[in-house]
């Protein structure tokens, strides 16, 4: 390659890869607004509204003997966000560096070659020799320039990839995350507008059997509180037994899963696996099933 092509083609790469790594973090960057405006939407939800109606189940469900008051109540983790993108700055200083050394060996190709040769102090033979030794180091720098460029090439095409790699990314979570917010709306839905309502009900109406024990007992009504939800299995009042432990599997299942950061942990790998999205796929799947077992064992309330 002659001399005068190589700045040409240095250039020429580097601005190709300039051209393309804008328009992929242009791209990913998008996605990543997109994803912050989702986390943001996601975490005041689950602090307005998961957070203190978990706390609410469990406060019902320890007052109907299903748990023990004294467990730790639910704390919901926050999910963290995503920074911004930018181009890497890693090719600036190697093309620099081809660059000066590109001219560097153009220089001394210059000055050896406008260089007087002695012939007759040196000898024909001699400077013939110091013509060819020059012509070799002339064309190893060439050599070695060509090789430079070569690697230029592959570490812009390496940085390009990994760029694909964060836009795959940045989509991927963005899906994800949308996915999670609708079971977030689900979960609120459910322990709203179905299972408080109905657990009320069930509390009043052990409230009523303590109550009528304790009057047929002639015993002081003034200490009365609920009767345990634990003897009611096996009664003529076992669906409420039933709704209430249907209740519980999906507080287990919902605390579980909503008291680590799913999202943010994604995060930390630098892809996310076919594995990792089924498990998420699967715990929302085994949310959704449980708020139907809790639906269909609901008596008092009405579900639409």
């Amino acid at each position: 390659m002659k001399h005068d092509e190589i700045e040409t083609q240095i250039n020429d790469i580097y601005n190709e890869y300039k051209t393309q790594a804008k328009i992929k973090v242009k791209q990913t960057n998008k996605l990543i607004a997109e994803y912050n405006e989702q986390i943001h939407i996601i975490n005041g939800i689950c602090h307005d509204d998961v957070g203190p109606l978990i706390r609410r189940l469990h406060k019902f469900l320890s007052q109907l003997g299903y748990m023990k008051e004294e467990l730790t109540p639910f704390d919901f983790e926050t999910e963290k966000i995503l920074q911004s993108s930018n181009v890497p700055d890693d090719l600036d200083n190697l093309k620099e560096d081809l660059n000066r050394k590109y001219r560097k060996t153009v220089e001394d190709q210059e000055k050896r070659k406008n260089r007087p040769v002695d012939y007759i102090a040196k000898g024909i033979i001699l400077a013939g020799i110091e013509d060819l030794l020059n012509e070799k180091k002339a064309n190893e720098s060439a050599l070695i320039l060509e090789a430079d460029i070569g690697a230029l090439n592959i570490k812009a095409r390496q940085s390009l990839d990994q760029m694909d790699q964060s836009l795959k990314m940045a989509e991927e979570v963005l899906k994800m995350s949308k996915y999670y917010r609708i079971c977030i709306y689900s979960v609120v839905e459910s322990i709203r507008n179905f299972i408080l309502p109905e657990l009320e009900v069930v509390r009043a109406f052990l409230l009523a059997e303590s109550l009528k024990n304790i009057i047929i007992a002639e015993e002081d009504v003034t200490k009365f509180k609920p009767e345990s939800i634990s003897l009611l299995p096996n009664t003529i009042y076992h669906k409420h037994y039933l709704f209430v432990q249907n209740t519980f599997l999906f507080y287990t299942i919902i605390t579980k899963f909503f008291s680590s950061p799913i999202l943010s942990e994604f995060l930390d790998d630098s892809i996310i696996t076919e594995d990792e999205k089924a498990l998420l796929n699967n715990q929302i799947e085994a949310i959704n099933s449980q708020s139907e077992n809790v639906k269909t064992s609901i008596v008092f309330t009405e579900v639409t």
